[in-house]
């Protein structure tokens, strides 16, 4: 590699083969719930993955058995509300997105293997990857609107491009080996059993 990766406290990042980077999302005990500065640590280790030429492939993935990523930091958010005193206010969202993903623009492959819940901004991660294995217990769901919040980072617009407008629609949560769950099935191949 010409340069090191950028220091993260939210994902462990190894390179098991020449040309792979892998990405753990790493906050088990927080359901891989990606605190404010994970968003910008993020978009810094995917805009330099796509600038680093001997990488080819990164592969995103959750720490432990039980969770993909829960989305954004909920808790935090709570706890640190927009108008806070200065030195408490929220870090901004990164302009890409949900772990650096959501709007990411690089052109290499970025696959997600879920292995557990995506919800919220992790199945935002899901739907702007270019591939998506996912694991039979794995379960995607957009439930913002149940905590008066919308997926404000690019994810309903693009759940009707990947999934189809009936799949957006009736707010399902879909399993990875539901025929007829969140992408799953004959009508798109993006979300892998």
């Amino acid at each position: 590699m010409s340069t090191q990766p950028p220091r993260t406290s939210v994902y462990n990042v190894t390179f098991p083969e020449p040309g792979i980077m892998l990405v753990t999302i790493n906050r088990p005990a927080q359901m891989n719930s990606i605190p404010m500065s994970g968003h910008l640590e993020g978009q810094a280790l995917f805009g330099w993955f796509d600038d680093e030429p001997s990488l080819t492939v990164a592969i995103v993935t959750g720490a432990g058995p039980k969770a993909f990523c829960a989305g954004g930091d909920l808790k935090q958010q709570r706890d640190t509300p927009y108008g806070a005193e200065p030195q408490q206010q929220q870090q901004p969202m990164a302009p890409s997105g949900v772990a650096g993903l959501s709007r990411r623009t690089g052109k290499k492959p970025v696959i997600a293997a879920v292995n557990g819940f995506a919800f919220g901004g992790g199945a935002e991660i899901c739907l702007n990857c270019d591939i998506v294995i996912a694991a039979k217990q794995a379960t995607f769901g957009m439930p913002e609107v149940l905590r008066g919040l919308y997926a404000g980072a690019g994810g309903l617009s693009r759940v009707v491009r990947v999934c189809g407008l009936q799949v957006a629609s009736d707010g399902r949560v879909g399993r990875g080996d539901d025929d007829e769950g969140f992408g799953n099935g004959e009508a798109d191949s993006r979300f892998l059993t």
